[in-house]
């Protein structure tokens, strides 16, 4: 009787035992989330397992395309073909996108990093990522890819409010004439022009509170320096790293909070196959910000010309690998930041360079 009581209640707790939910047994909110790390390749995959599934990748948030490097990338040339990238199943996908989502629905960001080098695959690219904008509200996009035909392509994007482009290679690009009211962050890395950079961010995007600009300089055939110039009322970080050829600076803004200067680690650059020595001296760097409250600086140090109420707000100045090209100079930076309320220097890194 003891052994068949046991049986009975063993089949009794079997019955109680409720059933594992299952990863389509989350919310869409959650499941969104979690598609919002995966890559495009993964998200169109993901459509064949279920109908849920084929509703949840048509409208995931944002959308990431990225194509691997080959295994010798660091031997042979860097932008090559592969025979089995996941380009034409991508844009089987992308293509088939608008059909499935609704128009209203907006896309958060777009991601998109390639390594495929392929002409007809750049093209397509090229098509897929303008009939996105014509078709959704994009809010957010990111480049990392040799396309230097977005930028004719910038006017059409009206509804971006973050912008991050970064070029493979540094090529020569030609900016466009344009206005993008939405826009309030930008990233810009890896290009060279011979257009003034300065007029062109601040007529271009009115709106604009955060930049970074990184490696702009001008072509290699090209000995002139560029002008930088930025006169932006809304402006509220602002970040320049290693562009040589930017040379005056001119930074005029109300609302400026945040500025970070990183000048090139070399004091001789390769320029047109040519050793130039830059002489810092003669190099520039005028700012009125009377709001400015952080600044943080790493490089030579330039001539400074300022307001009196440029660093008076000034509460955290922080300086690291400073080379003293001239003494002045640089007791002219720690001057003009002498009343910051919170003063960093990494000793260590000062040194003066032959």
């Amino acid at each position: 009787m003891g052994l068949k009581r046991r049986k009975l209640s063993t089949k009794k707790t079997k019955k109680k035992l409720k059933p594992r939910n299952s990863l389509s047994n989350l919310p869409d909110e959650i499941l969104h989330h979690i598609l919002s790390f995966l890559k495009l390749r993964d998200i169109a995959r993901l459509r064949v397992l279920s109908k849920k599934f084929q509703t949840l990748s048509a409208t995931a948030p944002s959308f990431c395309f990225s194509e691997r490097r080959p295994s010798f990338w660091f031997s042979k040339p860097r932008f090559r073909h592969r025979r089995n990238c996941s380009c034409a199943h991508v844009f089987n996908f992308m293509n088939t996108l608008p059909q499935h989502r609704s128009h209203s629905l907006k896309i958060k960001r777009i991601s998109f990093k390639s390594f495929c080098d392929k002409g007809e695959h750049s093209s397509l690219h090229d098509h897929w990522i303008n009939n996105l904008f014509q078709t959704f509200h994009v809010e957010q996009l990111s480049l990392n890819y040799q396309l230097p035909s977005i930028f004719t392509s910038l006017p059409k994007f009206q509804s971006l409010k973050l912008l991050k482009l970064e070029m493979n290679r540094v090529i020569m690009v030609k900016l466009p004439e344009m206005k993008l009211t939405s826009l309030e962050t930008l990233h810009i890395m890896f290009f060279a022009t011979e257009d003034p950079v300065g007029e062109w961010v601040s007529q271009s995007f009115p709106a604009l509170k955060s930049l970074f600009l990184s490696e702009i300089n001008v072509s290699w055939l090209s000995k002139k320096l560029l002008d930088l110039e930025i006169r932006s009322s809304c402006l509220e970080a602002l970040s320049i790293q290693n562009c040589c050829s930017l040379k005056p600076v001119r930074i005029i803004t109300e609302n400026l909070r945040t500025l970070s200067y990183v000048t090139c680690p070399c004091v001789r650059c390769h320029h047109n196959d040519d050793i130039v020595d830059f002489r810092y001296d003669d190099s520039v760097f005028e700012i009125s910000a009377p709001n400015l409250r952080r600044l943080s600086w790493q490089g030579y140090a330039p001539r400074l010309c300022y307001d009196a109420r440029t660093f008076q707000s000034l509460q955290v100045a922080s300086f690291t690998k400073l080379s003293l090209q001239n003494l002045n100079l640089t007791i002219q930076l720690f001057e003009a930041t002498r009343r910051a309320t919170s003063l960093h220097t990494d000793t260590g890194m000062i040194k003066v360079s032959s």
